[in-house]
Parts: structure tokens; sequence; C-alpha cells
């Protein structure tokens, strides 16, 4: 590592940070990156999260289709937890490409309209 340059891990995790606009989710899918799959304990172990927060960020990322889940056999009683698996990056990179292209899109669309009213105001005052 070169002095003045961030670790890789911290590198990934500011660039999903900034994608996913959320620390916490970032760690959890970095996480899940790694270790190709883990329930939200052995998540919020690994994460130094509490429990209730991991399980949060984690509802929202499954929503969001960051991550996919499938139900855990355990033959103990009690509630089968979920196993969560991570997205693959270069499909929530497209996602993010595309949502880039549509605000850039909408920006451009809505600034011609306003110097097509700029124009039309200039040319109603003379």
């Amino acid at each position: 590592m070169l002095s003045g340059h961030m670790p890789r891990d911290e590198l990934v995790n500011q660039m999903f940070s900034d994608m996913f606009k959320s620390k916490v989710k970032a760690r959890i899918y970095t996480l899940l990156l790694r270790k190709k799959h883990a329930t939200s304990e052995e998540i919020a172990k690994h994460t130094g999260f509490y429990p209730s927060t991991v399980r949060e960020a984690l509802s929202e990322m499954f929503e969001q289709n960051l991550v996919y889940r499938k139900k855990m056999k355990k033959d103990s009683k009690g509630k089968n937890p979920y196993i969560y698996y991570p997205v693959p990056p270069i499909k929530i990179l497209r996602g993010y490409i595309k949502d880039i292209e549509d605000k850039f899109n909408r920006m451009n669309k809505s600034n011609r309209r306003l110097q097509i009213k700029i124009e039309m105001a200039k040319g109603d005052q003379t």
C-alpha cells in the first residue's frame, strides 16, 4: 500500500457507500462478497453492527435487489434464519449506471425546456 492511498477494502467500501448511500449497507455487501453468504447474526458479529441495524439494512437491501436470501433449515426449534447472498457486482453497477444516465437525461431535458422558456421570455420583452 502506498502512503496517501486507501487500502483496497476501504476503496471498495467507499465505492459501494457512494452507490448505496449507506456505509452500513456497503460494509454488509462487501462482507457478503468476501464470505459468499452469511446469516444476519454472522454479519452482525463480523461488522460489529447491532443485530437490529443489520436486519433493517438487509431488509432494505433485499427490497433494492442488492442481496437475495434463502431460508436455512435447522433441526432445532425456533425460526429458520435467512442466509443472505450478494447480487453480482456487475448487475448492481449496471443498475447504478442506468440510474445516472436517467438522471442526466432528465436534467438535460429540463435544461432544454428552461432554455426555451428563457428565450421566449427575452423575445416577449422586445
